[in-house]
């Protein structure tokens, strides 16, 4: 009897180890423009997910060209996420001609981008097919929605929902997590309106205007040193100097992507100085208090 149960015994560990292992899905492999497109799609695809981003960090976006390594892995991608940047206009060209089974998707879609400046002064709504990625007017309009608590929203729930699509097993999982980005974006917003809310109405003077849709949705104003991506005039920043004078701003707000001259020569004629944001941080809802803290910093108390 010992033997016979022994020898069962044994039957079944051999019988245990010699089954086939399940075989778990492949993450999905997904490539975005920029860093906090990076950290959307991970927080809400988790373990479920792999992310390339194809700008990096310190790059600047209006100058990026794809390396031809970057255009090989996107061979492998199920998902390509797009924002609206201008770069991206030759890339999707490439891709619908070599890639035709790449899936693309515009993570702004639902969002009404406007003309790079808005939160300085008012523009006319330039609204978007909301099925296509790039428009005639693209290069014209504010791809920088991440700085907007509302564009982060719609890009999340975009990005959610294509996943959902490429990967229906993860869909449920998708959704939860979205969830929690969301309830993560409103606790961050409600912060930075509590910081902000005496500044209302004031100026903040960048160098890039990338904060068009921040100032916007926090009651500020922007003002920016560069003007369609081109360094200012000497008149342009006579100008300048003359109105942050008038504004009694004391500080200029560049980004580590750009030649900061400009923003120094403002600075230095106003008696103030040059702080850095950045507005390609990958931790994107973070970056929006980072961005308040040094506003306030920035302006001074009230």
């Amino acid at each position: 009897m010992p033997g016979s149960l022994s020898v069962a015994f044994l039957g079944t560990i051999v019988a245990v180890l010699g089954s086939p292992s399940p075989v778990l899905p492949a993450p999905v492999v997904v490539f975005v423009s920029v860093p906090p497109q990076a950290s959307l799609v991970r927080d809400i695809g988790g373990p479920h997910v792999v992310v390339h981003c194809l700008v990096e960090a310190g790059q600047d976006p209006h100058v990026f060209e794809p390396t031809p390594k970057q255009m090989l892995a996107l061979a492998h991608a199920k998902v390509f996420f797009g924002v609206g940047i201008p770069f991206e206009r030759p890339l999707l060209n490439k891709i619908h001609v070599h890639l035709p089974d790449l899936r693309i998707v515009d993570s702004s879609r639902g969002f009404t981008r406007r003309p790079a400046g808005v939160g300085t002064h008012k523009h006319e709504d330039h609204r978007r097919d909301p099925h296509h990625v790039h428009g005639s007017d693209e290069s014209e309009l504010d791809p920088h929605i991440w700085l907007s608590p509302e564009g982060l929203r719609i890009m999340a729930r975009n990005m959610a929902d294509s996943l959902g699509q490429v990967d229906p097993a993860h869909a449920a999982d998708f959704r939860r997590r979205l969830k929690t980005v969301h309830e993560s974006i409103d606790k961050a917003d409600a912060r930075v309106r509590a910081k902000l809310a005496t500044y209302r109405g004031q100026t903040v003077y960048v160098f890039h205007p990338a904060f068009g849709y921040y100032c916007e949705a926090y009651g500020l104003k922007q003002k920016a040193v560069e003007v369609d991506d081109k360094p200012p005039t000497s008149r342009r920043l006579r100008e300048l100097i003359r109105q942050a004078k008038k504004d009694r701003a004391r500080t200029v707000f560049v980004q580590a992507q750009f030649d900061q001259q400009g923003a120094k020569v403002v600075a230095e004629a106003i008696g103030g100085r040059i702080a850095v944001v950045d507005p390609l941080a990958e931790d994107v809802i973070a970056n929006l208090e980072r961005i308040a803290d040094a506003i306030v910093a920035g302006l001074g108390k009230k």
